[in-house]
């Protein structure tokens, strides 16, 4: 199966899911990946702002500030991404996609120091595979950066065996749906 025909089984499973599967796969997640995070002893993360479709993260987020972690957010410019580190008081603006920035001064990844990069797929795969909406912006960013484990969350129905991937993919170090960790 190429890419794009798992994009769109993975969209098709995605528009069936109701929501009260998502909201308990969402907080299923959410406790999974901040005590991942906060038990790993991660102190600077990043990590996407969801749209509906994705993986909620504010209650990460919640977490991960409650516990004193710096935490930073992708902001899309031109055809790469900064950070704009976040707490509770931050205003947001709606960017690139329709999704809502944060408002800040902007911070090159390369200068960040990430200890983690929770990451939004579309679809994941084999190996560790992430299949993202197809614009490569997290796959150049991940080429900026170093020492940061790469983490995606996803929902387990998002799961597409046997893609060909490119070799410019980026593969996750771990994956987590609401059925626990996968490495």
């Amino acid at each position: 199966m190429d890419k794009s025909q798992a994009r769109a089984e993975v969209k098709a499973r995605l528009a069936a899911l109701s929501a009260l599967d998502k909201k308990s796969a969402d907080k299923a997640v959410e406790v999974a990946c901040a005590d991942y995070l906060i038990v790993r002893g991660y102190n600077n993360v990043c990590i996407y702002n969801a749209l509906p479709s994705e993986v909620a993260t504010l209650g990460i987020v919640t977490r991960l500030l409650d516990a004193g972690c710096k935490v930073c957010m992708p902001i899309v410019r031109g055809d790469g991404m900064s950070l704009v580190y976040i707490d509770a008081a931050t205003e947001y603006r709606c960017g690139a996609f329709g999704i809502a920035e944060p408002v800040g001064e902007s911070v090159r990844a390369e200068d960040a120091a990430l200890d983690a990069v929770v990451t939004p797929m579309l679809a994941y795969t084999d190996g560790l595979g992430r299949i993202g909406k197809g614009k490569g912006y997290y796959d150049r960013f991940f080429a900026r950066i170093s020492g940061a484990e790469k983490i995606g969350i996803a929902y387990s129905l998002q799961y597409v065996s046997n893609v060909e991937l490119d070799m410019h993919d980026v593969p996750m170090d771990l994956i987590i749906t609401e059925k626990g960790l996968n490495n």
